[in-house]
């Protein structure tokens, strides 16, 4: 998938499009089986993407994994952006998170759900975007379907906000038409 990632990216690149960073899922098992680095390496050069416009996600459990800093700062030194997803599910450490080599952090979607509901749920959502910004970390809302969540999300300053409230996951050709009908004219 990380190959078909970077060779679509690059595709649309070479097609004129902006230059968009694509995010990709690391599983544990990916980390477990073998040089991960390697891997993203080769991808890379097998579709000539340049690192900084691959994004790759992982856990905070995996991110919590002493054995896995290295990789994942040799991730960050390749120019790749590395962020946290879910974040806030599993056993956050406020106090590791200051030493993890990430840019990003990826609030869940269990969260966000409660905008305009739960008042608790908003606090927590500030208080991430308060850290994150202390930390000199970009914030990303997953899972918004409402226009009040949104709105919500920008009045809090989001960096960037997903969800089906913009689109559903698609095929490479419809993001390609999409990004047709907004970039491309």
């Amino acid at each position: 998938m990380l190959r078909v990632a970077c060779a679509q990216n690059k595709a649309w690149q070479e097609a004129g499009f902006p230059e968009l960073r694509i995010a990709v899922n690391l599983s544990a098992r990916q980390f477990a089986s073998g040089d991960v680095a390697a891997s993203v390496r080769g991808a890379l050069e097998a579709s000539g993407l340049d690192p900084q416009y691959l994004e790759l996600e992982i856990t905070e459990n995996m991110a919590m994994k002493n054995e896995n800093l290295p990789t994942l700062e040799l991730l960050r030194d390749m120019g790749i952006t590395l962020s946290i997803d879910d974040f806030g599910t599993q056993h956050s450490s406020l106090g590791y998170l200051k030493s993890l080599p990430i840019s990003r952090i990826k609030i869940d979607r269990s969260f966000v759900s409660g905008i305009g509901k739960d008042e608790r749920d908003e606090a927590i959502i500030h208080a991430m975007m308060l850290v994150a910004r202390r930390l000199k970390l970009s914030v990303v809302a997953e899972g918004v379907e409402t226009e009040a969540q949104y709105r919500f999300l920008a009045e809090h300053d989001c960096d960037d906000i997903q969800g089906f409230l913009f689109y559903r996951p698609q095929p490479a050709e419809l993001i390609q038409k999409v990004l047709l009908e907004h970039w491309k004219s």
